[in-house]
C-alpha cells in the first residue's frame, strides 16, 4: 500500500494505512505543522498554496516512500509548478532588463505611449515602468517622491488601452485616496470614475461590489481595514467575467500591522486580479509573498 495525499478545503491530508512513515518521518511531518490522528493514520495541515505539497512529495521521493496524489492534489501541484515557472520567468525578464542599456524592442510601443501622456515621465520613472511591464507583478521600493504613482498609472493606461486590464483597484490608508484621484487625471489626462469602498453607509458600500460589467469604475479605493471586512465581496468584484483589474497595494508597510489580518486579506484577494503591484514595501515583508 502507498500513502495517499489529497487537498480539500484548504487542508492537505496524508493517509498512511500501511505505516510507511516511521518515527523520523513523523517528526518531519510534525515540524511542517501536520497534526496526526493515530486512529485513522492520517496527517493534516494547512495547504499553504501548494508549497507544503511540494515539500511532502519531494521528501517522499527522497526516502522512496510510495505515495499517490488525489485529483485535487494533482491539480494543486500543477498550479504550483506553473506559478513557480511564472516567477522564474519574471525574475529573468527583470534581470535582463536591468542589465540592458536600452528598452527591449517589445517595449518600444510603450515608450511612444508615454510620450503621448500629459505628464512626461523622467528617465528613472520610464525604467521603473518598463520593469513593471516586464515582470508583470511588481514591487517598487523607491524612496518617497520618486513618482511611484505616476509609474503605476502610466502602466495602467497602457494595459487598459491594450485590453489587458479594465480597472485599477487600490488598497491603502485613507490619506492616499485623494492623491490617487488627482494623479489619475494629471498623468492620464482623464477624470476617472471612482468608487471609494471605505467609510460611509455600510449597505451602500457593499452594494458597489456587485456593479454590472458595464458599470465598472476606472478606479476603486479601499483601506486595509475595510478590505479585511469585505474580503469575499472584493473577490467577487475582481473575479467578474470580462473584467480585469490591476490590484495595487499602497503604503504596503501597513500590511504588517493588525497581527497579520490585513496581510491575509490582501493575499486572499490579490490572486483574483489580472495584474498586481506593491508600492512602498519593506524588504522585510518578503515573508508575505509580495
Amino acid at each position: 500500500m502507498t500513502c495517499g495525499v489529497t487537498i480539500a478545503d484548504g487542508w492537505i491530508f496524508v493517509s498512511d494505512p500501511s505505516r510507511s512513515l516511521t518515527g523520523r518521518h513523523h517528526g518531519q511531518m510534525a515540524f511542517w505543522g501536520f497534526e496526526f490522528d493515530s486512529a485513522s493514520r492520517t496527517y493534516r495541515a494547512h495547504s499553504q498554496e501548494g508549497q507544503l505539497l511540494e515539500r511532502v512529495t519531494k521528501y517522499f521521493a527522497k526516502f522512496t516512500i510510495a505515495f499517490e496524489l488525489s485529483e485535487s492534489a494533482q491539480e494543486a501541484h500543477v498550479t504550483h509548478l506553473a506559478s513557480e515557472g511564472a516567477l522564474r520567468n519574471a525574475l529573468q525578464a527583470g534581470e535582463k532588463f536591468k542589465n540592458a542599456d536600452a528598452a527591449p524592442p517589445e517595449h518600444h510601443g510603450f515608450i511612444k505611449f508615454l510620450e503621448s501622456l500629459p505628464r512626461k515621465l523622467k528617465d528613472h520613472q520610464v525604467k521603473s515602468a518598463i520593469h513593471m511591464l516586464a515582470v508583470e507583478n511588481a514591487a517598487n521600493f523607491s524612496v518617497p517622491g520618486s513618482g511611484k504613482t505616476t509609474v503605476v498609472l502610466s502602466v495602467f493606461g497602457w494595459l487598459r488601452g491594450r485590453g489587458e486590464v479594465t480597472s485599477l483597484f487600490v488598497v491603502g490608508p485613507p490619506s492616499c485616496f485623494a492623491p490617487w484621484q488627482m494623479e489619475f487625471e494629471t498623468v492620464l489626462g482623464q477624470k476617472p470614475s471612482v468608487e471609494i469602498l471605505a467609510g460611509g453607509d455600510v449597505a451602500e458600500r457593499q452594494r458597489k461590489y456587485y456593479a454590472s460589467r458595464d458599470r465598472i469604475s476606472d478606479l476603486y479605493l479601499t483601506s486595509f481595514q475595510t478590505l479585511q471586512r469585505d474580503v469575499e465581496r472584493a473577490k467577487h468584484l475582481l473575479s467578474q467575467q470580462g473584467v480585469k483589474f490591476l490590484f495595487t497595494i499602497d503604503e504596503a508597510h501597513y500590511v504588517k500591522q493588525n497581527q497579520g489580518a490585513w496581510a491575509e486579506a490582501v493575499l486572499s484577494v490579490a490572486p483574483c486580479a489580472n495584474r498586481r503591484c506593491v508600492r512602498n514595501v519593506s524588504m522585510r515583508m518578503r515573508h508575505l509573498g509580495v
